[in-house]
């Protein structure tokens, strides 16, 4: 579904991704795991158009070149991104923050945008609960629910998560990551960054180390903890693979 090839980012002379290659299949979950500063954030953004100056390589969704696009087109073809910090409209109502992400669908698609929608608050029922009260009143883990539900009212094929976790208890945490099981019922290819290291690991089908802006390492199922142990040079139990 997804293939990156060669992506390279750089902020002046500072090269923070350097030549970076993977795929992302059909229905497949995939982490990006790494240290601060290791450029995750930026394969992201740059995936996903908010980042096109000093970017170089080659982003493909399916058969189609995106790369280069802007954002509003980059979501029109499938690929939508739910960034660190959730970036909700606050003064907005609930309703209005969803409403909006389906701004630019034709006026024929009302059936259509209706079911999207009633799916969504279905699928996170705090949003139906909450849909007349300000964004900006949610807790951390309402407002994370709100991102991705109006991520997915794009209908993207792809859906890229920087840092869901991010500031998050753990409880809620726990919710977050339960709404996102449902969505790879979807079969939706999810790009999935995170500070929970393991966590993420054990939630994606593959996972990428990355390290000053390399790849450093790849894990399937089953062999996570063994290879972020190794990452971070200390045994699982001690090492603090928290850290993004």
């Amino acid at each position: 579904m997804l293939t990156v090839t060669g992506l390279s980012v750089r902020y002046g002379p500072i090269k923070a991704v350097r030549d970076v290659t993977f795929t992302c299949g059909t229905g497949e979950t995939i982490a990006i795991v790494g240290p601060n500063g290791a450029g995750k954030s930026s394969i992201l953004n740059a995936i996903a158009g908010a980042l096109r100056s000093g970017v170089s390589g080659e982003v493909r969704l399916e058969s189609q070149r995106v790369s280069g696009l802007t954002p509003e087109r980059t979501v029109k073809a499938g690929i939508a991104l739910v960034p660190e910090g959730r970036r909700i409209l606050s003064s907005l109502t609930v309703s209005e923050n969803l409403r909006l992400a389906m701004g630019n669908r034709s006026r024929h698609d009302r059936a259509g945008s209706r079911r999207d929608l009633d799916e969504m608050l279905s699928r996170f029922p705090v949003l139906a609960r909450l849909a007349a009260r300000h964004a900006g009143t949610l807790s951390g883990g309402e407002q994370q629910q709100l991102a991705i539900a109006r991520a997915m009212l794009s209908r993207p094929r792809v859906l890229l998560l920087d840092e869901p976790s991010l500031g998050l208890a753990p409880v809620v945490v726990n919710e977050v990551f339960n709404a996102l099981s449902q969505l790879r019922a979807r079969e939706i290819s999810i790009v999935l960054v995170e500070q929970m290291a393991l966590r993420a690991i054990a939630f994606a089908d593959r996972g990428f180390l990355l390290r000053h802006g390399q790849i450093e390492a790849t894990t399937g199922v089953g062999d996570g903890e063994q290879l972020i142990a190794a990452y971070f040079n200390a045994e699982v139990g001690q090492a603090d693979v928290g850290t993004s």
